[in-house]
């Protein structure tokens, strides 16, 4: 009745409420075999050795988001992707944001141009 403001009801009168089968299973045997304290302290142990066993997979995680399952099945980018995968065989695309520069006059273009060769010669550096 909470859901419709402008019915009352008579707040005096007991509610009656009758157990359904699996309230007396909880209240039976599931609550008081959880809260056993040797089952408590299975249940951690559980949960320590499933966070450990997770942490220990994170190295064969591959790092990245394949980019088609991010695209609509029926986008163009689809095939664009499956042809740099199949012909490239290049690794994750890098996308540079690069504010204050005016990039429509000579300038800026040169600017952008010659930060692009200082990180391209710091990978050659680093031989990435």
């Amino acid at each position: 009745m909470d859901c419709i403001p402008c019915v009352k009801i008579n707040a005096d009168a007991p509610l009656e409420y009758e157990e359904s089968f699996l309230d007396k299973i909880v209240s039976k045997y599931y609550a008081p075999f959880i809260l056993h304290p040797i089952v408590k302290v299975i249940i951690v142990l559980f949960y320590i050795a499933l966070l450990f066993v997770s942490i220990s997979f994170i190295p064969q995680m591959e790092l990245g988001l394949d980019q088609k399952i991010a695209l609509p099945s029926d986008s163009y980018l689809v095939d664009y992707f499956e042809d740099q995968s199949a012909m490239l065989k290049v690794g994750v695309p890098v996308y540079f944001v690069i504010q204050g520069v005016n990039t429509t006059n000579f300038e800026g273009k040169k600017k952008v141009l010659l930060l692009f060769l200082l990180i391209d010669s710091i990978f050659k550096f680093l031989n990435f």
